[in-house]
């Protein structure tokens, strides 16, 4: 089991690296949701198995896939590609996956954020998420990586903070109503991180 850690990423002197920086592994989640995914997920399978190859040239790759996917998966992915299998609700590993964190010395740490699935019971896109709410956890756990567990809804701070950024006011009203819970600026400035995954 995986250290929880007390406190902040900022204040221990942890910082998300920048998307240029060195990463040492990727993770992915195999599709396969019918509701999400048309024609039984399999172009999303083939378009995700482009993408795992391409990655695979750069750095090493981890797929998780469900029980009933391993084979379809090993079958579609390279040799190289390590699969995990775990219990998940959708494949968006940014959003569902842990945010990593660094100092200066190269420790690394994550942060375990909670997920909602992109508005909770008002307005999000599937029920159940509890699975997809337990990717971070464990993706930390099997990589032996000490964690921050926050609260906040990751994906509408990123969401939030990427329209301010483009200089957009409008929001949809679900995402409105979960942003009213946080800070978008204390947030990030609080953490020192982002919403990507290595």
């Amino acid at each position: 089991m995986t250290r929880t850690l007390t406190g902040t990423p900022k204040a221990d002197g942890f910082r998300m690296p920048a998307e240029w920086e060195r990463q040492c592994n990727c993770w992915m989640v195999w599709p396969e949701r019918p509701d999400n995914w048309r024609l039984g997920a399999k172009p999303a399978q083939e378009a995700f198995s482009r993408v795992a190859r391409a990655i695979c040239d750069h750095e090493p790759l981890t797929m998780v896939v469900s029980g009933g996917q391993y084979l379809n998966a090993r079958e579609h992915l390279p040799a190289q590609v390590r699969e995990v299998e775990m219990s998940t609700d959708d494949s968006w590993m940014r959003d569902t996956g842990p945010t990593f964190v660094i100092n200066d010395a190269g420790e690394l740490r994550g942060v375990d954020w909670r997920f909602n699935a992109w508005g909770g019971l008002e307005g999000g896109l599937y029920f159940p998420w509890d699975h997809d709410d337990l990717v971070a956890r464990k993706v930390l756990e099997m990589e032996g990586v000490p964690m921050y567990r926050d609260m906040r809804v990751v994906e509408y701070l990123r969401f939030r903070a990427e329209l301010k950024e483009l200089g957009r006011r409008e929001v949809p009203g679900a995402v409105e109503r979960s942003l009213a819970q946080a800070d978008v600026t204390d947030a990030i400035v609080k953490h020192a991180t982002s919403m990507a995954t290595i």
